[in-house]
């Protein structure tokens, strides 16, 4: 089961937050590196959006 993260990136122009799905927060990390190489990244797992 895929669990949605939300990948937070550490960029020169500022902060990125990104949309991964994963099926936990250890690939959700190497997936954000994979997408900001170089920067400094975070995972948070997103329980539930909102009125859910």
């Amino acid at each position: 089961m895929s669990l949605l993260f939300d990948v937070i990136a550490d960029l020169p122009e500022g902060i990125a937050v990104t949309p991964v799905f994963a099926a936990n927060k250890a690939e959700a990390l190497k997936a954000a590196k994979e997408l900001f190489p170089g920067h400094r990244v975070t995972v948070v797992l997103k329980e539930g959006e909102p009125g859910t």
